[in-house]
């Protein structure tokens, strides 16, 4: 078991953390080994300490954009060539805030351990327009630094947490192109159309969660 996942589970016992590897992860997503992520992993660490660069989740980052061969790859294999984009989500995070999700896998690349918190579509309930979640149904896995998983677009996701406060948590994150960016057309306030906030992004939050949250103590506390 890799030392940092053990001491995480050590520190937070009241958190039952899988790893990727876990069968549970299955309902979630996928892992992939075949892509060389050594330039991403480079690049976010060279810039992690350029907040001007690399803060909170940028949608494009032109740097990793540029990595064609990467990209053509993960078009290629991951969406059947569907034009994608390429970001990053970067910063410090211990506690569970909130649930998106969109119509299309979304690819991580991890530059550091962390931990993300997932759940499933179907587990939403709806009555007479209003959504709800039980936050008993989230599931939480440890991402080791080097690792590419895909998340189907049934899984709800949100921003990772940190593993080291040193660290912070550093991803690429990859889409479908135009995802996340600003919505440039209306529509009506009806049922899931209430969650859109962003293009292909559907959101829930506080208001829609029930039971207790959930928050993860590092391990260099």
């Amino acid at each position: 078991m890799n030392i940092a996942f053990k001491k995480l589970r050590e520190l937070n016992p009241h958190v039952d953390i899988h790893s990727t590897s876990n069968s549970e992860f299955h309902r979630y997503g996928r892992i992939h080994r075949q892509f060389d992520t050594r330039e991403v992993i480079n690049f976010l660490t060279a810039n992690s300490q350029t907040p001007e660069k690399l803060s909170g989740y940028i949608t494009s980052v032109p740097e990793l954009e540029d990595l064609t061969k990467l990209k053509k790859d993960i078009s290629q294999q991951l969406y059947g060539g569907m034009p994608i984009q390429i970001g990053a989500c970067c910063g410090h995070n211990t506690c569970f805030k909130a649930f998106e999700y969109h119509k299309g896998n979304e690819v991580i690349l991890a530059a550091t351990d962390f931990v993300t918190l997932l759940g499933s579509y179907e587990d939403i309930i709806e009555i007479n327009g209003t959504f709800s979640y039980d936050l008993r149904n989230i599931k939480a896995f440890f991402v080791e630094s080097g690792s590419v998983i895909e998340l189907f677009q049934s899984t709800l996701h949100y921003e990772p947490i940190h593993v080291r406060e040193s660290d912070g948590y550093l991803t690429c994150i990859i889409l479908p192109y135009g995802t996340n960016t600003p919505l440039d057309f209306s529509i009506s306030p009806t049922r899931e159309n209430n969650l859109l906030t962003l293009r292909n992004t559907w959101l829930l939050t506080s208001t829609a969660f029930t039971g207790e949250s959930i928050e993860i103590t590092p391990i260099d506390t």
